[in-house]
């Protein structure tokens, strides 16, 4: 059968409730953020991709089937909490 693909989106977004969870982060000034979208796009086939007309890195993760693709998703869930 085929496999299970997850896009991962990771967003810059002024909203309250995304501030209240990232208060101890801070922006990255114009450089820093630069440099860093550099290192997560250069990494061959594990890059990150800029979403254009966004302020957004998207990533696209390939699984075989449903089954790794949920495990995958709830590791990386409880590693964010």
């Amino acid at each position: 059968g085929g496999g299970a693909r997850l896009m991962s989106m990771m967003q810059r977004s002024g909203h309250e409730a995304s501030r209240t969870l990232a208060s101890s982060a801070s922006d990255l000034t114009a450089e820093e953020r630069t440099e860093a979208i550099g290192k997560l796009t250069s990494q061959g086939p594990f890059s990150w991709e800029e979403v254009e007309g966004r302020d957004a890195i998207c990533k696209a993760f390939d699984f075989q089937d449903f089954s790794q693709a949920f495990s995958f998703m709830t590791r990386t869930a409880l590693l964010a909490e």
